[in-house]
């Protein structure tokens, strides 16, 4: 299968490029074609501009060669995989800005002419994963919406495949965790990338 690691801690050599390198070597373990996005490190736009907000609706939404570029590496994926710090009970800016950019009509859905309802175009996605860290406990995430889990294990199913599978991942209180905490996380976060389950 083939996999896309969308990844957006901005330190390269943090606990967020540990999380990286264990999912993709767990995915190539088993076999998976795996391509890694790293939006820091291709200095990514986060935010829409005007020319694209203008094109969104017409028959060329995507006019940006980067954007250009991650709609064809998404084009024919089966796993997909996003890897985030939690910031103030959501994802980064540069992490949504990619969802803002990058998931627009003709790349991940089309609008019916007549009807105007949603029709997907990532059938082929069937497995998606949410990988991140919190310096909050569960339950703060919990209060406050967990927008990131939602973002895509809710609003990101509509247009995949309608039995994809979301795998949730997320250690809570980074800050206080210790080394053993951490490999831990680790471990489960290798191992739940080659599950089939």
């Amino acid at each position: 299968m083939k996999a896309l690691v969308v990844h957006s801690y901005p330190n390269p050599e943090g606990f967020g490029a540990d999380l990286c390198a264990v999912a993709v070597r767990g995915l190539r373990s088993v076999g998976h074609e795996v391509e890694v996005v790293n939006l820091y490190s291709r200095n990514f736009t986060a935010a829409m501009s005007e020319k694209e907000h203008r094109a969104y609706h017409s028959d060329q939404p995507v006019v940006d060669p980067m954007v250009a570029q991650q709609a064809e590496l998404l084009a024919n994926v089966e796993i997909l995989i996003f890897i985030y710090p939690t910031w103030l009970f959501g994802m980064p800016a540069i992490m949504k800005g990619w969802f803002d950019r990058v998931l627009v009509p003709s790349v991940a859905f089309e609008l019916h002419p007549s009807t105007g309802k949603i029709e997907p175009q990532l059938r082929h996605v069937r497995h998606l994963i949410s990988i991140t860290t919190s310096k909050s406990a569960w339950w703060q995430n919990w209060a406050f919406g967990n927008a990131g889990r939602w973002c895509v294990g809710r609003t990101l199913r509509f247009l995949v495949h309608p039995r994809a599978r979301h795998t949730w991942l997320c250690l809570d209180r980074i800050d206080k965790g210790n080394e053993n905490r951490c490999r831990a996380f680790l471990e489960k976060v290798e191992r739940k990338v080659t599950s089939r389950k």
